[in-house]
Formats: structure tokens, sequence, C-alpha cells
């Protein structure tokens, strides 16, 4: 005897299937944010919304962002999205201590922080084997050539196409196109460009390999393209050599290649800082040589950077696009820190870093840091070579049990000098105290 199956019944197959991949293995990530920024000039900084000068800049603001990654439908082909809501209220940044800000947008004409802001995002995604393909409006990134700015309480997301693959052994590929960015700072998504450009690019391609020789040995290879500002090749290599059961030695070089493309050096398209013949055109070769000795619970790292002294070193970079709040930048460099990047034409950089887990002496959860970094030959127009230095401190603590278990608190100071002319101020002296909390379902 025949039966019908009841359409409630036929409703819940796609359910079913549905649920399986994309709801069962979803993940929801929850992190909050709260951070103040002391800042002390040594030169007085102009607001440029007021006009006013200020030798001072203080932001105190609470971040939220919550980003759900869902699973993938079953079968050769997986389908998926992922989607976030972020943003911050504002609890200090008035316009007469907001002058030089960069973690809270500021309002229209007055000079003050906003009272809040908010961005979302999505993606959809598609699965086929170990590749898997994103598009969408709140892409994120940690490669050599394009990384994403998380250094405030709001994230930095780029707007585009980004494909991985690890259907090669011992092999990870990226590559996208990027269209897009909203700023760590901002809630508008502006286009693409490099430090002093002020027109937007058509986009940004890049693809690359990061490949693991030995258990010890591992490469790198990039090459990216801000189309009418510059083409980048990137190589880098690291070697882990193991010393004793607790300690080891790891060298790591880097090298970067970067020239002018399209319109770089028209009206618009130009770089920031100095070039060999004055026309904002991109010539850079950026090399350095790390070496990291590791024992016990410290870490000893020392360096040597060397940017060559045809232009500065170009990465994605959108502060002098108008009005936009888009500054925010990273690059993967040691000397990347939180004043300078020491990335100027001719800038030769000597640093240090050490940290010590303070779990080493029965106190888990704390982690003591410590940098400085010095960078002279700095190329300018019309003087001899100048120079700068920075010096860095943390003091981190993660709670290890209860109720507080997840909430991280963290202290860092910086100092900073130069005397050179492309610095909106002389020195700095910087604090920062960040309190961090996540949770993951």
């Amino acid at each position: 005897m025949n039966k019908s199956i009841p359409l409630w019944g036929l409703l819940c197959v796609p359910y079913m299937v549905f649920a399986t991949g994309i709801v069962d293995d979803g993940k929801l990530n929850i992190n909050f944010t709260n951070m103040y920024i002391n800042n002390k000039f040594d030169t007085p900084v102009k607001n440029s919304a007021t006009g006013k000068y200020s030798k001072r800049n203080e932001e105190w603001a609470q971040g939220y962002d919550f980003s759900y990654s869902s699973g993938f439908t079953p079968g050769l082909i997986g389908l998926g999205f992922n989607a976030g809501v972020n943003g911050g209220v504002k609890l200090s940044g008035n316009a007469d201590h907001h002058t030089g800000g960069t973690m809270i947008p500021t309002e229209g004409q007055t000079g003050s922080g906003t009272r809040n802001w908010a961005r979302a995002g999505a993606a959809i995604k598609v699965k086929i084997s170990q590749t898997e393909i994103k598009y969408g409006n709140n892409l994120q990134f940690k490669l050599p050539v394009v990384i994403s700015n998380n250094a405030r309480v709001t994230p930095q997301y780029f707007q585009g196409l980004n494909i991985t693959s690890k259907d090669i052994d011992h092999a990870v590929i990226n590559a996208g196109y990027l269209t897009r960015v909203v700023g760590r700072w901002s809630t508008d998504r502006t286009g693409l460009a490099i430090a002093g450009g002020t027109k937007s690019s058509d986009g940004f391609y890049f693809s690359g390999l990061d490949y693991q020789l030995t258990p010890h040995i591992s490469a790198q290879y990039y090459i990216s393209q801000l189309q009418d500002y510059y083409i980048q090749n990137y190589v880098g290599a690291k070697w882990n050599i193991p010393l004793t059961s607790d300690s080891s030695f790891e060298t790591e070089a880097r090298y970067f290649n970067s020239r002018s493309s399209g319109r770089n050096g028209k009206n618009g398209y130009k770089a920031s800082g100095y070039t060999k013949n004055n026309d904002g055109k991109i010539d850079n070769n950026t090399w350095s040589l790390t070496g990291t000795y590791m024992l016990g619970y410290q870490t000893f790292v020392g360096g040597y950077q060397s940017v060559s002294d045809g232009s500065l070193m170009p990465s994605l970079n959108q502060a002098s696009l108008k009005g936009k709040e888009a500054s925010g930048v990273n690059y993967y460099l040691f000397t990347d820190r939180m004043f300078y990047n020491f990335t100027r034409a001719g800038e030769k950089t000597t640093y240090g870093i050490y940290s010590f887990d303070l779990s080493g002496i029965n106190m888990p959860g704390w982690v003591f840091k410590l940098a400085y970094f010095k960078g002279t030959n700095i190329k300018e127009r019309g003087r001899a070579s100048t120079k700068e230095f920075e010096r860095d401190i943390s003091l981190a603590y993660k709670f290890q049990t209860g109720i507080l278990k997840g909430l991280g608190v963290e202290w860092r100071n910086g100092l900073s000098k130069t005397n050179n002319t492309y610095d909106n101020t002389s020195g700095n002296n910087r604090n920062w105290v960040i309190l961090t909390y996540n949770m993951q379902f």
C-alpha cells in the first residue's frame, strides 16, 4: 500500500541538509576591546577639523566585534557564509584632546570624537576539496603583501575576492583581488592607495605560495599589484634550528622588490616622502635579516633592515584619501611598531626585542616585552640624512581560570624621537591600556 509523504516531511529534508553543515559546524566569535590611549607630543599637532594645535591626544573607547562563520553544506561543492557586526562607543575624546586621534572617528567640524560608530559586513564562501573561495566586504588578511590592521578597537576590512588552497602537500596558496577597504576607525568604504596617494586605485591583485620545505625550513613567494601605483615581489625564508630540549635558534630573511606601475608619479598617484627624481614614483628594495634565540621562557631577537633610497617601501595605505579617516597600515616587517615602521627611503635600521613569559617564575599568564629600534640615513631632499628611534615596553596578563578566564589586560608604553620633517611631531610618549575579552561558541 502506498503512503504519501507529509508536506512537512518534505520541507524538513532541505533544512536537515542545510543544518548538517551550515549550522552544526558554524562558529560564533565575540570580542570586546576596551582601549585607552594617551599621547604626549614634543611639538604641537594640528586638529584638522578645528585648526587648533595641541600637545596631547587622549582617547578612550569600548569596541565590540560579533562575527559568525558558518560551516559548509555537504557534497562535492560546499556553500557557506561569514557575517559580522562591529563598532565602538566613545568613552572620552573631546575636541580639546582628540588631536591626532587614530581610534575614534571625528564628528563633522567639531573636532570631537563621534559618540558611537558601527559597521557590518558579510561574505559568501565556496569549498571544493581543500580550496576555499570567499567573496564579500569583511575579508581580513595576514599575508606578506596585505595585512589587516587591528591595532585599535575595531578591525580593518577589505572588499573583494580571496582564494586559499591547501590541496598541495606542505603548501598553502593564496590569491585575490581587492577593490575597497574600511579603515580601523571609520565607517566609510574607500578605494585603495598608498601613503601620499590622493586618488584611488582600480584594484589590488595578489597571489603567493607558503611552502614547508622540511620540518625546520619554510619559504614564501608573493607577487602583488596595486594598479596605477606599484608592482611588488616578495621572497622570504625561515630556518629553525633546535639546539637543546629547551632552546632553539631561528633565522629569517625577507626581501621586497617594489616598482612603479601605471599612472604612478602623475597627479594624485604619487608616493609621499623622498623619491629619487622628486616625481613620487615607487622604486624600492627592502630587505631584512633577523635572528631569534629562544631559551626556556625567554626570547631574544636581533636584526638589521635596509631600505633603498629610490623611494619609501609601499604598502596599502589610504591615509591620504581626503576626508575618509582611513589611516592604519601594517607591514610584514619586524620594524612595524607603535609609532614607526622604519620604511622611509634610504633608512637603515638595527633592532632588538626581548620577551619573557613569566610562567618561568611561577607567574602564569604574565608576559613582558621590551623592544628598541634605531633608523638612520633617512633621505630628505635638501637636507642631510635624518634619523628616528623608538623604544616600546609592554606588560600583559591573561586570566587563566575562574569567571574571568579569557579576559586580558595589557599596558604598553612607547617613546619615539625623530629629526625628520615627515612626521607631524618630533617625538611622542604614548601609553596604552587595553582590556580584551573573547568568547567562542
